[in-house]
C-alpha cells in the first residue's frame, strides 16, 4: 500500500485523484486478508500520467491501460472512460476518456467492481451501491445486464467465476436464463480470452461450483461436448462409488483442491482424463462396466479436437496428453519389470502423475489408501539411487567405441545406461 500511496501523491500534484477498484475493495469490505492486486484508476489522461509516473509498458494502446512502476512494484492504471461500444462483442469501437467518475462506473461489469476507494482520503465512493451488495453477498450487474453483456460477452464467464469465488448469490433470477440464452455468443470471442478465464476458474478453490454452473448454462454443450457427455457415461459400481463419470471427475478435482494443487496442467488432465469413456464403455456379463483403451481415445480427442477449440502451449499439450495416457498404466507399476518401471519413473511428469492418481484413486471402491505412500516411497527410493549413480554420456561412448556413427552412438549409449539402470 505504501507504493500505491506514493503514486496517488504524485498524481495529486497535478490535481488528479487516484482510486483503487476491483478485488481489493471486496476483500477489504469482507475483512479478508488474502492477497489481491491493486487496480488503479484516475481521471488523469495517459499523457498526464506519463508526466508524473514511470510508465514501463502500455497494454492495448486502444484501452490505454498503463503499467507504472513505483520502487520495485508494478501497477496497472487506467483513465476514466465511457461508452465503450463493442463490435461483435469482442472489440471496443471507441474509448472516450472522461473526467467523470459516474460515467466511468456505468461501463463496469458488477456493482462490487464499481466501488472507488479514495487512497488519500481513505473513503469509498459507491455510485451503484456495491458495498451494500457485498455485505449482503450479492452479485449484481451494473444497471442493465444485457447492455453489459453487449459490451463484452466474456462477462458471462467472469460472472460465473466471481460469483463462486466470493460465494455470492445472484440478485436477479433472470440472470441464469439470460446467460443460458446468450452462451453461444462466446463463440465471437478469441479463444485465448475464453481459455484465460477458464484457467482462472480451475485454479480457484471454488472450481467445482464454477464447473457446475458452466454445465448448467450449456457452456460445455456448446464448446466442449466431450466434457458435457461425462454425465452420460456411467461409472462402474464395482470400481467407483459414483454412478456417473461427471460426478467422479468433480470429486477428483475436489481432491486436488484438498491437496492444494495449483498446477493448471494437472487440473486440465484431471478434468479430461475420462472424456472419451462415453464412446468406449461396455457391460460385462456381471453388468459391471469397462472402458477399454479409453485413456488412449481421450488423448486422441484432446489432440484432435480440444486444442483447436482452446489454445494450449506445446508444453501443456505434451504434459496433459502424457498424464491422461498413463493414468491407468500407473496402477500396474508395481508389477512392471525393473527397467520398464525405472524408465517410466524417469519421465519429468511422473510426480504429477502420482498426484492425478491420488485424486482418481480416492473414489475407487474401495480406495487403495496405501498405494499412494507405496508409490511415493518407490519413487523417492529410485530417485535417491539414480542421483547417486554415474551414467555414460555421449562423449564417453565416442571414446569407448570410436568407430560408431551417430545412430550407433545413441543406441550404444542407451544400451550401456540401461545396464547401469537395471543394477540399481
Amino acid at each position: 500500500m505504501k507504493n500505491v500511496i506514493a503514486i496517488a501523491k504524485k498524481l495529486q500534484k497535478i490535481w488528479k485523484k487516484t482510486y483503487i477498484v476491483g478485488s481489493f475493495n471486496v476483500h477489504k469490505i469482507l475483512h479478508k486478508n488474502f492477497w489481491s492486486d491493486y487496480d488503479l484508476t484516475t481521471p488523469a489522461t495517459p499523457d498526464e500520467i506519463r508526466s508524473v509516473l514511470h510508465v514501463v509498458w502500455e497494454i492495448w494502446s486502444k484501452y490505454w491501460t498503463l503499467i507504472v512502476k513505483e520502487w520495485w512494484q508494478k501497477f496497472e492504471i487506467t483513465t476514466f472512460r465511457k461508452d465503450i461500444w463493442s463490435v461483435n462483442k469482442r472489440k471496443p469501437l471507441e474509448v472516450i476518456f472522461t473526467s467523470s467518475l459516474e460515467e466511468d462506473c456505468i461501463r463496469r461489469d458488477f456493482t462490487f467492481n464499481a466501488i472507488y476507494y479514495d487512497i488519500l482520503d481513505w473513503k469509498y465512493i459507491d455510485p451503484t451501491w456495491g458495498i451494500e451488495d457485498i455485505k449482503n453477498w450479492i452479485i449484481r450487474f451494473v444497471w442493465n445486464v444485457n447492455e453489459r453483456l453487449d459490451e463484452d460477452i466474456l462477462r458471462i464467464l467472469r460472472y460465473v467465476r466471481l460469483k463462486n469465488k466470493y460465494n455470492f448469490t445472484s440478485i436477479d433470477n433472470n440472470y441464469d436464463e439470460i446467460i443460458s440464452s446468450r452462451i453461444s455468443e462466446l463463440q465471437s470471442l478469441p479463444s485465448e480470452r475464453i481459455k484465460q478465464e477458464f484457467d482462472k476458474m480451475l485454479l480457484d478453490k471454488t472450481n467445482i461450483e464454477s464447473l457446475k454452473d458452466l454445465k448448467k448454462f450449456g457452456f460445455f454443450r456448446e464448446f466442449l461436448p466431450q466434457i458435457d457427455n461425462l454425465s452420460r457415461s456411467p461409472g462402474g459400481k464395482i470400481i467407483h462409488i459414483e454412478w456417473d463419470n461427471w460426478i467422479h471427475t468433480l470429486l477428483s478435482i475436489k481432491e486436488l483442491n484438498r491437496l492444494k494443487c495449483n498446477d493448471i496442467d494437472i487440473l486440465w488432465a484431471t478434468l479430461l482424463h475420462d472424456i472419451w469413456k462415453y464412446t468406449t464403455y461396455e457391460y460385462n456379463p456381471e453388468w459391471n462396466i469397462h472402458y477399454y483403451r479409453h485413456e488412449e481415445e481421450s488423448v486422441k480427442m484432446f489432440k484432435d479436437y480440444m486444442i483447436k477449440v482452446l489454445p494450449f502451449s506445446k508444453k501443456s499439450i505434451w504434459k496433459i496428453s502424457w498424464l491422461i495416457k498413463n493414468h491407468i498404466r500407473i496402477w500396474t507399476i508395481e508389477e512392471m519389470k525393473k527397467l520398464k518401471k525405472y524408465h517410466f519413473m524417469l519421465n519429468p511428469y511422473f510426480k504429477d502423475l502420482i498426484t492425478l492418481y491420488i485424486a482418481d484413486n480416492l473414489w475407487k471402491k474401495p480406495p487403495d489408501k496405501k498405494c499412494w505412500p507405496r508409490l511415493q516411497d518407490l519413487y523417492s527410493e529410485f530417485i535417491e539411487k539414480f542421483e547417486k549413480t554415474h551414467f555414460f554420456n555421449w562423449n564417453d561412448i565416442m571414446k569407448m567405441y570410436p568407430n560408431l556413427k551417430w545412430r550407433g552412438i545413441w543406441l550404444k549409449l542407451k544400451e550401456e545406461n540401461d545396464k547401469i539402470l537395471s543394477d540399481l
